[in-house]
């Protein structure tokens, strides 16, 4: 249950929430309660003035990989300035680094050191420890838990799955691959592709297929 919103890298202007996914009208029903904020769809944002980029800063979420990175393709042409949303539940400590336009969500954990990049989704109570370090576009599902490990761009990761080397080996996932909720992934992945734990199902990435 999402309590309220931090948010981050907030330059005091309107918000527009783009796209009308749940997650950005659970967004939305916070945020208009703090900001002047509207929901748009993509389309709605589309036909937008140039001043309306310049006035407004920006978020947009969406579990489809694909949709959502065409719409931040686009706002990032208008050279828009993205804010990140975190969850007053969610514990941060020290040295964690969280880029724009990512959300995280309700009773999360994130310990000294990790990094979570630009246009990353984290659902709810997972726990990311240890030098992890998540890139763009990752989307973490609930009770999820993540060690010593670097997620590729676009990595998606089903529920309750855990990435658990043997110190002081990291795990290393790259760009754009799916994994299955309760995978247990315990060595790298060397190519993209859909896997449950380190088993690979096919070669399709998170581009091409949704696996939520």
């Amino acid at each position: 249950m999402i309590r309220d919103l931090e948010i981050l890298h907030d330059q005091s202007r309107p918000i527009c929430i783009v796209g009308k996914s749940y997650a950005n009208h659970i967004a939305f029903d916070v945020l208009k309660k703090k900001r002047k904020t509207v929901l748009l769809s993509f389309e709605e944002t589309q036909q937008q003035p140039t001043s309306f980029f310049q006035d407004h800063q920006f978020f947009s979420t969406s579990s489809t990989m694909s949709f959502k990175k065409t719409m931040i393709d686009w706002l990032s042409i208008k050279d828009v300035s993205f804010i990140s949303l975190v969850d007053s539940s969610t514990v941060i400590d020290h040295d964690v680094k969280i880029g724009r336009n990512t959300v995280i969500l309700d009773h999360n954990s994130l310990t000294p050191g990790i990094t979570i990049g630009n246009h990353c989704h984290v659902v709810n109570h997972a726990s990311i420890v240890h030098e992890t370090s998540i890139s763009d576009f990752c989307y973490i599902c609930g009770y999820c838990y993540l060690c010593f490990t670097h997620l590729g761009t676009g990595s998606v990761v089903g529920l309750r799955s855990s990435f658990v080397p043997k110190p002081p080996i990291k795990l290393d996932i790259p760009p754009w691959t799916n994994l299955l909720l309760n995978s247990a992934v315990n060595r790298s992945i060397d190519q993209p592709g859909t896997y449950f734990g380190n088993r690979k199902i096919n070669d399709q990435t998170s581009l091409t297929y949704s696996i939520m």
